[in-house]
């Protein structure tokens, strides 16, 4: 408790003298104090003040809001619940009176204990997520008087099992005993819990539609259905998922975080998909698109989306390995994949989108290859796993907080003689000891550069590519793996700094060297004279 008194004295310090929202108070019938603003003529219980988490008082136990409430000697008629009125209060049941019409946007958000509230045949709006994170709901029925209804009212109320629709109503309902609210008119999902049937006249699930339903382990989806929408089951436990070939569209974010989902088939039909659908589903080893779709594949096996005319894949897993003739790596691809702790990227690639592998916390090192340019902005925020770093000489920018909380990072490699341009915060938080080494020549530019802020230790190697070709051969070194082009019949050597012999053959074309650590490497071809290069891993 003294943690949580600190943290809100120092919040209202920062955000200054607290704002009154109300106009009066006065007791409910079961004794808590509540809060009134004056609106269109009638009451409308609301918060003691305007800042988040900044309550004075917090209602507590089973409440009872009054029908009426006399201030300055006029009756004023409980009209509406505004907008947050009970956001993290400690209820535990909720009556509301015939007199309220509206239920604002997250009225009793957080109220963590509330297990019962009725709403009453008055209420004709209920704002979106007015009762988020009730985890103690159990059931809930809406009235033949609601009309409308905002995103999810009831999202993350893990326990609600049961939704019901009076049968008057003329807007919603939850035909076939469905557990769920249904938009009459557009046959569209907009509310769902754990026992959930979809009933096979649905023809849409809309955005955030069973967000939190942890004990949703399974879902059949029908035929009818054609759009699944943003964060729809954003947070379930599901483990498993059958995609019915009717659905040509699946929204942003769609199974964000479904951390048991351990495989995906995309069928035939889907021709739009948004941001990586499955972020964050870190049981994820398996995704398949059906052969005949015609915008996206999954070709060579690869366990991931590809879009087939662009060549960029848009969603990967811990088991993708992406084929040589992707370009493009697309944003948010493997954001949040945990599991991911390496990944080749092939020469093909020749860009990096935004939030590509952020959250990979898993991934201990990466070989960019060559062929990329850019680097956008937080590809690699949160990758905690990461120790080591080759930037190739190609990359002529890196994005806003790109290696952003990459507070592991021991060396980072940059092989351009000119410094690539920093966005914002793109090494922000890496620890001070962290080393750049750069191509010799170029240190005092990159200490003069952006680069400067960020690394007290430049140092300086031969580690380029391009810089260490011999005419007519090519060396290409991602990471620790080392490729050879245009020496086939030449003896090549490979050495380390204490003179031991890594490697030795005559070369074919390609030739390929596993260099066994990182480390500074002599290459010897023919007669040649040595060449160093930089592995790492």
């Amino acid at each position: 408790m003294k943690h949580k008194v600190s943290f809100f004295a120092i919040l209202a310090m920062a955000l200054g003298p607290i704002a009154f929202a109300y106009d009066f108070s006065a007791v409910a019938p079961s004794g808590q104090t509540l809060y009134y603003k004056i609106v269109n003529g009638g009451a409308q219980v609301t918060s003691q003040n305007d800042d988040y988490f900044n309550y004075t008082t917090f209602t507590t136990g089973d409440l009872t809001i009054p029908s009426s409430v006399t201030y300055n000697g006029i009756t004023y008629s409980v009209t509406s619940i505004g907008n947050n009125a009970f956001e993290c209060c400690a209820l535990t049941s909720v009556t509301i009176p015939n007199s309220v019409i509206n239920i604002g946007d997250g009225a009793f958000n957080r109220c963590y204990g509330l297990a019962s509230v009725t709403i009453p045949n008055s209420v004709t709006s209920i704002g979106s997520h007015a009762f988020t994170w009730c985890t103690d709901l159990t059931s809930v029925t809406i009235p033949n008087s609601v009309t409308s209804i905002g995103f999810n009212p009831f999202s993350w109320c893990d326990s609600l099992t049961s939704i019901t629709v009076d049968n008057g109503n003329t807007v919603y309902d939850s035909r076939n005993n469905c557990n769920a609210i249904i938009e009459t008119a557009s046959n569209t999902l907009i509310a769902g819990c754990r026992n959930t049937e979809i009933p096979n006249s649905v023809t849409s699930i809309h955005n955030v539609a069973f967000v939190g339903c942890w004990d949703l382990t399974s879902m059949t989806i029908p035929n009818s259905v054609t759009s699944i929408g943003f964060a729809a089951f954003w947070g379930c436990g599901l483990t498993s998922l059958t995609i019915p070939n009717s659905v040509i569209s699946i929204g942003d974010y769609a199974f964000f975080s479904c951390i048991r989902l351990t495989s995906v088939t995309i069928p035939n039909s889907v021709t739009s998909i948004g941001l990586n659908p499955f972020t964050s589903c870190d049981s994820l080893t398996s995704i398949t698109v059906d052969n005949g779709n015609t915008v996206y594949d999954s070709h060579n096996n690869c366990n991931a989306i590809i879009e087939t005319a662009s060549n960029t894949l848009i969603a990967g897993c811990q088991n993708t390995v992406i084929p040589n003739s992707v370009t493009s790596i697309g944003s948010e691809a493997f954001s949040g994949c945990s599991g991911l702790t390496s990944l080749t990227i092939p020469n093909s690639v020749t860009s990096i989108g935004s939030k590509a592998f952020s959250g990979c916390s898993g991934l201990t090192s990466l070989a960019i290859p060559n062929s990329v340019t850019s680097i956008g902005d937080s590809v690699f925020y949160g990758c905690h796993g990461l120790t080591s770093l080759t930037i190739p000489n190609s990359v002529t920018g890196i994005g806003d907080f790109a290696f952003y909380e990459c507070y592991n990072l021991a060396e980072v490699i940059c092989q351009a003689t000119t410094p690539p341009s920093l966005g914002e915060g793109a090494f922000y938080s890496i620890l001070p000891s962290c080393t750049l080494t750069v191509p010799c020549g170029s240190e005092q530019a990159y200490q003069a550069s952006d680069w400067g802020r960020y690394f007290s230790t430049i140092q300086c190697e031969e580690v380029g590519i391009g810089d260490v070709a011999w005419e007519g051969i090519d060396l290409n070194l991602q990471g620790s793996a080392l490729t050879i082009h245009g020496a086939t019949g030449e003896p090549v050597a490979v050495t380390d700094l204490m003179g031991r012999c890594r490697y030795s053959a005559r070369a074919t074309e390609p030739t390929h060297v596993a260099l066994p650590s990182a480390g500074v490497y002599f290459v010897r071809i023919g007669d040649r004279p040595a060449r160093k290069v930089v592995a790492v891993r």
